[in-house]
């Protein structure tokens, strides 16, 4: 019973988590922000993550100018992911940005995620693109201006 508590009082902390994340008003301080470091360490961060522990998470980074922006919020936001996963239907393609959207059972995902990020590229004057085919896998690539 105390396993379970435990992994429950965890998902209401991460749903109120992002809805604090998706609520919040901006509070703009931009600087260059150097994009392969930024890679690196979100890397770093998903690794240890329970959900990406049996997952190959692999690097391609190519020369990257910095961009302006936020560290923080381009922290959640990696510049393109692709995987060999199950694919989006074409019918939810259009819905993944939207808020509470999620095809997860109930508990596991609460439909913020892609609408948070979303919103941070929006607001750092990027946008994204997604590519995916059932079966196949998903590639999501987001566009950033380089900073001047």
């Amino acid at each position: 019973i105390a396993a379970r508590a435990h992994v429950e009082t965890e998902r209401m902390h991460r749903l109120l988590r992002d809805l604090l994340d998706y609520a919040r008003a901006d509070e703009t301080q931009p600087a260059n922000v150097d994009l392969v470091e930024l890679i690196e360490e979100a890397a770093r961060t998903v690794r240890h993550q329970v959900s990406f522990r049996n997952r190959d998470v692999t690097l391609k980074i190519t020369e990257v100018p910095p961009v302006r922006g936020e560290a923080p919020k381009l922290h959640q936001v990696l510049v393109r992911v692709s995987d060999d996963g199950e694919g989006v239907k074409p019918e939810n393609l259009g819905k993944l940005f939207e808020p509470f959207f999620t095809t997860r059972p109930p508990g596991k995902g609460t439909g913020l995620g892609l609408a948070i990020t979303h919103r941070i590229v929006e607001q750092h004057g990027g946008r994204i693109e997604v590519s995916s085919k059932p079966g196949v896998g998903t590639v999501i690539t987001i566009r950033l201006p380089v900073a001047r």
